[in-house]
């Protein structure tokens, strides 16, 4: 498993190649900000940890599920 800094830095780069405009537009008709999150980036930012084979989180063998053991 890559040392914790590699997967920061998979982080950075994902962002960076992800990021194409401001979510943040401005409606002219109205005046009003709307946000458009990028689907697709959060996508790849989630993928991270799992192609990283990252043991923490949700689904973690644990045995754990709506505050009971199982």
């Amino acid at each position: 498993m890559p040392e914790r800094e590699d997967v920061f830095d998979s982080f950075e780069e994902a962002i960076r190649e992800g990021l194409q405009d401001n979510p943040w537009q401005l409606d002219p008709g109205t005046g009003a900000m709307t946000y458009l999150p990028d689907y697709a980036l959060l996508e790849t930012l989630i993928g991270i940890p799992v192609g990283e084979a990252s043991p923490r989180g949700i689904g973690d063998g644990k045995g754990h599920r709506h505050g009971r053991r199982t």
